[in-house]
């Protein structure tokens, strides 16, 4: 049913504005939306997968998993902060292509999906080691509790 819908939804998006489906997963899920090729010059974007690993090292304890039991959707890991920013961090991670495409000037583009509300303040940052000290007192996290534990205390 849902490989249906997801079909539909390409169709429409295909037929009545100006996006188009980029990626579909193998078991029928629309990975990404791009403008459409108008001829052989037009790339098609190649998404980033959220990373199947701990966002901060260390930290795990912490985490939260978005989308974990909705299958329609890709699992994504995030760490969530305890501050009135309300930050959400995630990990993604680049293919071998992704990586030599952006070390020979590929530019990385972001979509928000705002459903006609403000823009969200984002920030996209790169970094090889994370002092995951650093992130529990920029996200106040404490280190004997977890996530799911203080939201049941508030």
């Amino acid at each position: 049913m849902r490989k249906t819908i997801n079909r539909f939804i390409a169709f429409m998006l295909t037929r009545f504005t100006d996006f188009a489906v980029t990626a579909w997963g193998g078991d029928g899920r629309i990975m990404g939306i791009g403008t459409p090729c108008k001829g052989p010059q037009d790339h098609f974007f190649e998404y980033l997968n959220p990373a199947n690993k701990p966002v901060i090292p260390g930290l795990e304890q912490f985490e939260v998993v978005y989308a974990k039991d909705q299958p329609e959707y890709l699992p994504l890991r995030t760490l969530r902060s305890r501050t009135d920013e309300g930050k959400v961090m995630s990990r993604w991670d680049l293919s071998p292509e992704q990586r030599h495409a952006i070390a020979r000037g590929a530019d990385v583009y972001l979509t928000l999906l705002t459903f006609q509300g403000p823009l969200q303040p984002l920030a996209i940052a790169v970094a090889t080691d994370i002092n995951p000290d650093y992130v529990r007192l920029d996200f106040n996290l404490q280190p004997n509790e977890t996530l799911q534990s203080a939201l049941r205390k508030m």
